[in-house]
């Protein structure tokens, strides 16, 4: 019982701790340009793209942030950093209006993003594309593994990733949990406010500001958008955890057995059986939401660090060739 206790409080300490630590003293990067893209239903999209000199430069990962984030959280710049220490080049991407600078907002299910980056002219010149997605970034990947047919997709990663949108939002939804609502709360305002300082919004700003639960604020803001008859609604169509039957390009899944965010009993594992041949899994023992111990080890290549990892399994030819071979994988490290 102690180990489990103790564990429990490490996936605190390794979600806030390193989030506030990397908001303060950020990641320093190799210099990037402003890219800008634009999705099939006209919303205009950002980010920052890193070209490497390295070996793979014409292999670009692309790097999503999960919700209520931008190109500049930590994990998201430690994950560019990775790659381009690899000699691949890296896209920190925001999703529409995380830059604080659109009059549209995401959603979880939104793929859309993701294929505008593929149809990017400014892009067409990379041979292969491969996605890094934090936790609704994750849950991006996972869906987009199960539909693109772009020839360029390589490999996915999604870490954390919310499988299960309906039960990761009664978990966040509970009282015990407002602190974490709360700062994701803080992001999706902000895109919501730069929104309708725009144009038309869904909901008057006055009356979205005020929403204190998850439920409540896709209610208000994603189902009048996009056209979902309710959240639930919303949550059943969407959630990445039916689609993993379904995907078709090599993902790999990195869960954090003690996340506190997204618990992995109620929102991963129910959805991790019977998988398709071209998806792995790894559930780590330590860590937190979206920040892992920096000598963590999801049993792939000889660096510590899951970033490293990810990235080695993105690139390694070899594990490509292991994916090939039709093997399912599912590891607690």
């Amino acid at each position: 019982m102690q180990d489990v206790r103790e564990r429990a409080w490490g996936g605190h300490w390794w979600t806030v701790v390193p989030h506030f630590g990397g908001l303060l003293r950020q990641r320093a990067l190799p210099a990037g340009s402003a890219w800008h893209g634009r999705t099939a239903d006209g919303a205009v999209l950002s980010g920052v793209l890193h070209v490497s000199p390295g070996r793979h430069r014409r292999t670009l990962v692309v790097v999503v942030h999960g919700l209520g984030g931008d190109v500049d959280r930590p994990y998201v710049r430690h994950a560019a950093a990775a790659a381009l220490a690899r000699g691949a080049s890296a896209l920190r991407l925001n999703l529409r209006g995380a830059d604080l600078r659109s009059s549209d907002f995401y959603h979880a299910g939104l793929t859309a993003d993701l294929h505008a980056v593929l149809a990017s002219p400014a892009l067409a010149d990379f041979d292969t594309v491969h996605f890094v997605g934090f936790s609704l970034g994750g849950h991006l990947a996972c869906r987009l593994a199960a539909e693109a047919d772009d020839p360029r997709v390589g490999r996915l990663v999604a870490l954390c990733p919310p499988l299960d949108l309906a039960a990761c939002q009664r978990f966040l939804d509970d009282p015990w949990r407002s602190l974490y609502r709360y700062n994701l709360l803080v992001g999706l305002r902000a895109t919501y406010q730069a929104a309708a300082a725009r144009g038309p919004v869904p909901t008057p700003w006055a009356q979205v500001r005020k929403v204190k639960r998850l439920y409540d604020w896709d209610q208000l803001t994603v189902v009048p958008r996009f056209g979902f008859a309710s959240p639930d609604a919303y949550y059943a169509e969407v959630s990445a955890g039916p689609a993993l039957a379904h995907a078709r390009r090599p993902l790999l899944i990195v869960a954090v057995a003690d996340d506190p965010i997204v618990p992995f009993g109620l929102c991963v594992a129910p959805w991790l059986t019977d998988l398709p041949a071209c998806v792995e899994v790894r559930v780590l023992q330590s860590g937190g939401h979206v920040y892992f111990p920096g000598d963590a080890h999801a049993g792939i290549g000889d660096l510590p660090g899951v970033e490293h990892q990810v990235v080695h399994w993105l690139l390694d030819e070899g594990a490509q060739r292991r994916q090939n071979d039709g093997l399912t994988s599912t590891s607690r490290v």
